[in-house]
């Protein structure tokens, strides 16, 4: 009987009833680069996603919204830092993780300074891991390809990979 009057004190009340703090409810979330492998050109381009060193994260313009589960999967529009272009995202998932397959990001100009008309084109995939409510972490791991020998710097593989470890928390 004493639980049933707290449930219906709880209900008049508009008090959650839930403790479950941690369900991750999706958002707006900012995100930083705190580390880079790459695999294009010996290292190059880390400078590029982490130009104050590899020491210190880079966080991203942006926020990106990430869906909760009961919306996915869900397809939509991000705008993505310099040097990317927005691009059209699938994200797929359960309730411990979200997956992006396949998103495009067509001519990219990875190095302006020093590779100027030096476009790429990317396919990325993206897997994070549900830490919390309010935090993910995972990796973006950017396939590219079609680097213009007259423009771009010479790769020894075409296409090759750059990984960058990225984090998120949710924009309040």
């Amino acid at each position: 009987m004493r639980t049933l009057s707290i449930l219906l004190l709880a209900a008049l009340c508009g008090c959650p009833t839930s403790s479950d703090d941690d369900e991750f409810l999706g958002g707006d979330f900012q995100f930083e680069t705190y580390g880079v492998t790459d695999a294009c050109f010996d290292g190059g381009f880390e400078a590029l996603f982490m130009p104050d060193g590899p020491d210190t994260p880079n966080e991203w313009g942006d926020p990106i919204y990430i869906p909760p589960e009961d919306e996915l999967p869900s397809t939509y529009n991000i705008a993505m830092p310099d040097p990317f272009n927005d691009m059209e995202v699938t994200v797929s998932g359960d309730a411990d993780s979200r997956l992006v397959d396949g998103a495009a990001n067509l001519g990219v100009e990875l190095d302006p300074d020093d590779y100027p008309g030096c476009l790429v084109d990317m396919d990325i995939d993206v897997d994070l891991v549900v830490d919390s409510a309010t935090e993910v972490h995972g990796t973006a791991v950017l396939h590219t390809s079609s680097f213009d020998e007259g423009t771009c710097p010479a790769v020894d593989t075409d296409p090759c990979d750059i990984t960058l470890d990225l984090r998120g928390t949710l924009v309040e």
